[in-house]
């Protein structure tokens, strides 16, 4: 119990040191600075289980930093690239609290779409021609035949969220 305890608490305190290394060094991928800092966990708790306790067991300690490293990671994740906060951001930022709908297409949904376009062109996965239409390419097409094959294992085409494709 202790070393699942010694895990969970070196992987909280050092939830503080990845907010302040994603501000200090910006120019580091934000998956490399959590992996830094989850690999850094793991190695303060091998450390204070060896110090500081008669018996440490491994793997539970390990199994609570990896937990809640990727638990953070997620939580990160969805707030960092999240849609619905731009909006509500955008929206508290307007005279009255309100915007058009059309203010926020344009700020919000266009840039995201023209830049995901661009990544997918950019791996391979689409083409696009000179009249600025694109199309999936074989390698494109391979892909969301696997993720589909993946959407139905997980039962995710049923949930409603990708109902149109």
């Amino acid at each position: 119990m202790l070393s699942i305890l010694a895990g969970t608490l070196v992987s909280f305190a050092s939830i503080p040191l990845i907010a302040v290394m994603l501000r200090i060094r910006s120019d580091w991928t934000p998956v490399a600075v959590f992996a830094g800092g989850i690999a850094l966990s793991e190695g303060v708790a091998i450390v204070i289980g060896a110090v500081w306790f008669d018996r440490f067991y491994f793997w539970p300690a390990s199994a609570a930093v990896g937990a809640i490293g990727i638990t953070n990671f997620f939580v990160f994740s969805a707030v960092y690239k999240s849609v619905s906060l731009q909006m509500l951001g955008i929206l508290s930022a307007q005279k009255d609290c309100r915007a058009n709908k059309n203010l926020l297409i344009e700020v919000v949904a266009r840039p995201a779409v023209e830049e995901r376009m661009e990544l997918l062109v950019a791996m391979g996965l689409v083409a696009k021609a000179p009249d600025q239409t694109y199309s999936p390419t074989v390698e494109g097409l391979q892909t969301i035949a696997r993720l589909q094959k993946l959407q139905q294992l997980f039962g995710i085409n049923r949930s409603g969220l990708y109902r149109n494709t």
